[in-house]
């Protein structure tokens, strides 16, 4: 037992800068205050999207003005690329940033994203002063931010009558970019359309796919025309989201040769309404490692409010009711808020982040996480409510991208701007809530990122966490003995007792103080150590 404490001295003392450092809030490492701004000099810009490198290097892509013309201001594309602590990186692009030419009357990046070569795929759309059509817009960099001369001979791929809104990496190499489709007709009519294409390594189309690369699925035809806006992969199929008429987040699967999947929801369509009447909007997704599917964005409530929206879908596409009670999650941050990404850790907790309007004041990041069940995780954002808020006085901070870094800190991307500040990039970093090591001894599987293989929840697991009174702890071995002990931050022994023949157990924790702790269990199949955190009555 004394060799055991020593070993949780250790652990504690060796992780308690994360230890007592509150999840959600700004990492100070990370420029000083957890903050950049990029300036760009005579213009103004907005981020969109973000993807972070195995290095902790920050991708953020969007586009800026790059001239003006008789009719109006034109716009070009632009990445800036930002190191670890914060600074741009001097070895991307021209001083870490790559701007690529469009000169168009509106563009937009909303996805970019990194292939395991470290090469950064972007997509989005540009429109043409010579044609009322939009392009789809996918472009591939080198590690450096040239042009990669051996996708689509060194030129980016120009698509007509697609909007693209989602670019997404198969696990073979080849390319798919979700969108919308304005057809020749489509541009008179109020119909709606997902679609997708799919491109090779190299990027030429995949002709194996729908018909000449491309698939279509009609989703309705009404005056309020809907757009699809996200999408991500499941299992090989393509998943697209969306809003249809103000009032529905209509989600979509196609099978990997592009046909639409029967199987999902009512003939290849999920419908997922609030109210029935509410106003809605999906703007992100994810795919948990069970198949599940989150959808996050808004919604507005007949009484007013405009909150944050998460969804839960089951993997054929029903309403998960495991999920908040119905599938259905809204969070408020007392102003007009839209989530805007989404993504979930390893130990299943969904990070949801976007803007929120208070009233009266300059928009500001907004970001939250939540329990599998839907609950808000009470051991992330510095009111221990699950929920977190920055920005800048008197400026607003406009989030659009959401990203994990591999420490799992949390980055938010997207525009600062003012009356008198044109919009620049902005870039924050939060701290995630702390995992601690879950270490087991012997011949078990070891990890050092709080994930177990193989740990599930008929393994040794403790809930409600955090807990006030008691401590529940399941999925104990009954058939071997287990000494069962509860140490504080220090190392001190606060509770121990010896188990067996019990697959289950009650702790009283009511006299301990309020503060972190962890549970160390003892047997024959290695020692589990399992954190919580005690609340105040």
């Amino acid at each position: 037992m004394r060799s055991l404490n020593l070993l949780l001295l250790f652990i504690t003392q060796s992780f308690s800068p994360l230890l007592f450092a509150q999840g959600g809030t700004l990492d100070n490492t990370f420029s000083g205050n957890g903050k950049q701004v990029s300036n760009f000099p005579t213009t103004t810009a907005q981020g969109n999207s973000v993807t972070v490198q195995r290095d902790s290097s920050i991708v953020v892509a969007g586009q800026y003005v790059s001239g003006q013309n008789q009719w109006g201001l034109l716009y070009s594309f632009a990445l800036v690329r930002y190191l670890k602590n914060g600074p741009e990186d001097p070895n991307f692009g021209s001083g870490g940033r790559v701007y690529l030419s469009a000169d168009a009357p509106f563009c937009n990046i909303p996805s970019v994203i990194l292939q395991p070569d470290n090469k950064i795929l972007a997509a989005g759309f540009v429109t043409t002063e010579t044609t009322a059509s939009p392009f789809l817009y996918l472009v591939r960099l080198e590690k450096d931010g040239t042009i990669d001369q051996t996708f689509n001979h060194g030129t980016p791929i120009l698509a007509e009558d697609f909007t693209g809104v989602q670019v997404l990496l198969q696990t073979d190499g080849r390319i798919i970019v979700a969108a919308n489709w304005y057809g020749p007709d489509n541009t008179i009519t109020n119909d709606t359309w997902y679609a997708a294409l799919r491109f090779n390594s190299d990027g030429t189309p995949d002709l194996s796919y729908g018909v000449n690369g491309q698939t279509k699925i009609k989703i309705g035809s009404t005056p309020t025309k809907g757009l699809a806006t996200c999408a991500v992969l499941q299992k090989g199929k393509l998943l697209i989201s969306g809003s249809y008429n103000t009032r529905h987040i209509i989600t979509a699967r196609f099978n990997t040769d592009g046909s639409s999947d029967a199987t999902f929801g009512k003939k290849g369509l999920a419908d997922v309404t609030v109210n029935n009447t509410d106003p809605c909007n999906a703007t992100c997704m994810t795919v948990q490692a069970d198949s599940r599917i989150l959808i996050g964005g808004s919604f507005t409530s007949a009484s007013g409010p405009t909150d944050f929206l998460a969804v839960r879908l089951m993997p054929n596409g029903p309403l998960d009711s495991s999920f908040a009670g119905n599938g259905k999650k809204a969070i408020n941050f007392n102003g007009t808020d839209e989530a805007r990404g989404i993504a979930f850790n390893k130990d299943g907790t969904i990070v949801l982040g976007g803007v929120t309007t208070p009233h009266a004041q300059p928009k500001k990041f907004a970001l939250c996480e939540l329990n599998t069940d839907g609950s808000p995780d009470l051991l992330f954002g510095p009111n221990n409510d699950g929920k977190s808020v920055a920005g800048w006085a008197n400026v607003n901070g406009d989030a659009y991208g959401l990203a994990l870094a591999p420490d799992r800190k949390i980055v938010m991307a997207g525009s600062y701007y003012s009356n008198t500040i044109p919009d620049e990039f902005a870039v924050m970093r939060f701290l995630p809530r702390f995992q601690p090591p879950i270490i087991i001894l012997g011949d078990a599987a070891k990890s050092i990122d709080g994930s177990t293989p193989g740990l599930t929840q008929s393994s040794p697991h403790i809930y409600p966490n955090p807990a006030t009174d008691q401590l529940q702890i399941a999925g104990l071995p009954p058939a071997t003995p287990q000494q069962v002990s509860v140490v504080d931050a220090s190392g001190r022994l606060w509770i121990t007792l010896r188990l067996q023949g019990k697959d289950h157990t009650t702790l009283d924790i009511a006299r301990l103080m309020p503060g972190s702790y962890t549970v160390v269990l003892t047997g024959a199949d290695g020692t589990h150590s399992l954190h919580f955190l005690k609340l105040a009555h």
